[in-house]
């Protein structure tokens, strides 16, 4: 019989715990030997730990655990064990004195951003249920207090080499884009549903809640005027921004954007464009539910972005963020496709792909000058060429032939290519 069947024949006869018992032995020595390969060596067998490790289930080792000195020494094995093994080990035992000094710091800082956490008022929940706020709770839910956070704080001041697969339209908060379309004379507002009141009750901003906003420079023939506060309003119908941003306090009421009619408008604007707790973690949301709202927001930012000044300004505070966070060296990612050419402010000239590029290469450049001349380093950035995976083969083909063409013509701003889209949109074309 091989040595499994005699095992298992031996557990037949005693009790489960015994079994199990023998099982944990059998993974103890496995740890045992794992450690002892870890290990640099300093000579043989458990010397070179500096301690004698006794098998902790061995039933002779447990029946001599007489006191709690004998336990606590026994458990601190057990302990030195489980951090022979984790994942850090090597580092932890190869730390220099600073290092060392410098954990405890952090150690310190984070007991305090617990701290932060828990001297919160408790949130309410269902049925009245009183939840504390805790540092692991999922991050739409914190958002408002990671950044009070010392941890973070220290985040953000570290050298961070290379920010990688980055989304260049989400890197810096909204306000930025909605603060430069205030000054455009060419910028219009559009929605897919009329921005009307319905009757007193739950549901009376509900159109407020469930339209799609979208924004856009237009010449003046481009223009389809429509009233976005009119019960006769057609989806898609332009407004004038400047006009929406003045009419807009009227129409809406609700308490959720403060009572300064200056800023209701750009409040609920913000609120448009930014994810809620409650929209990604209710009961009934699903992957392909949040993808929605994620692409109807990308929407929405895209004609706030694709336009020479917000471009340039964007790219611009962009990089001065990336500086900001001590990070070295960044891949951005633009759509490079026919529909996201940027225009003029005016909205007349249209400017595509190879002068996007050329926007971001003097944008960059411009940067790495200033701040050299601050005796600052910025390693610089380069551009990932995206097009969409719900691309034809042929418009694919076309994509990475003008992603080869840059190369050529920017060996140094051209780091590859790569097909982008929501999981949800891209199943069948992946399986294709």
């Amino acid at each position: 019989m091989n040595s499994t069947g005699s095992e298992n024949e031996n557990c037949s006869q005693h009790s489960n715990s015994d079994c199990d018992k023998a099982a944990a032995l059998d993974i103890i020595k496995a740890h045992d030997s794992e450690i002892d390969r870890r290990r640099p060596r300093k000579g043989d067998g458990d010397r070179a730990r500096g301690v004698i490790y006794g098998l902790p289930l061995n039933s002779n080792t447990l029946g001599s655990v007489t006191n709690a000195t004998d336990y606590e020494e026994l458990r601190a094995k057990v302990v030195s064990r489980e951090d022979e093994l984790s994942f850090d080990a090597r580092f932890r035992s190869r730390a220099s004195h600073i290092e060392r000094h410098v954990d405890k710091i952090i150690q310190k800082v984070r007991e305090e951003d617990e701290h932060l956490f828990s001297a919160q008022e408790p949130r309410k929940g269902h049925h009245g249920q009183q939840h504390p706020r805790f540092a692991g709770d999922h991050f739409l839910s914190n958002v408002d207090l990671i950044g009070k956070t010392g941890l973070f704080k220290i985040a953000s001041m570290l050298p961070k080499g290379a920010h990688l697969h980055n989304h260049f339209n989400a890197c810096l908060p909204p306000h930025v884009l909605l603060d430069i379309a205030k000054g455009m004379d060419r910028m219009f507002i559009m929605s897919n549903l009329p921005l009307i009141c319905k009757e007193e009750g739950e549901n009376k901003f509900e159109n407020f809640d469930m339209c799609e906003i979208q924004f856009s420079i237009k010449r003046p023939d481009q223009e389809d005027p429509g009233d976005l506060f009119s019960s006769c309003y057609q989806a898609w119908k332009t407004m004038r921004f400047a006009e929406f941003l003045n009419r807009f306090s009227t129409y809406y009421t609700r308490a959720d954007v403060g009572t300064d009619d200056s800023t209701k408008a750009h409040k609920w604007l913000l609120h448009k464009l930014t994810f809620h707790e409650q929209e990604a973690y209710d009961p009934l949301q699903t992957a392909s539910g949040a993808w929605e709202k994620f692409n109807g927001r990308t929407r929405m930012m895209k004609g706030l972005f694709n336009y020479v000044t917000a471009y340039r300004s964007y790219t611009r505070r962009c990089l001065e963020d990336f500086a900001r966070d001590n990070i070295q060296y960044a891949e951005i990612r633009p759509t490079m496709m026919k529909s996201n050419y940027i225009t003029s402010d005016d909205g007349i000239e249209t400017i595509d792909n190879e002068g996007i590029m050329q926007i971001i290469i003097e944008e960059v450049e411009f940067f790495i000058k200033a701040k050299s001349q601050e005796n600052k380093f910025f390693g610089g950035l380069k551009v990932i060429y995206c097009t969409p995976r719900s691309f034809s083969p042929e418009k694919v083909k076309e994509g990475l032939d003008e992603c080869i063409r840059f190369k050529k013509m920017w060996p140094k701003w051209i780091a590859g290519k790569h097909l982008r889209a929501s999981p949800p949109s891209c199943l069948g074309n992946c399986t294709n």
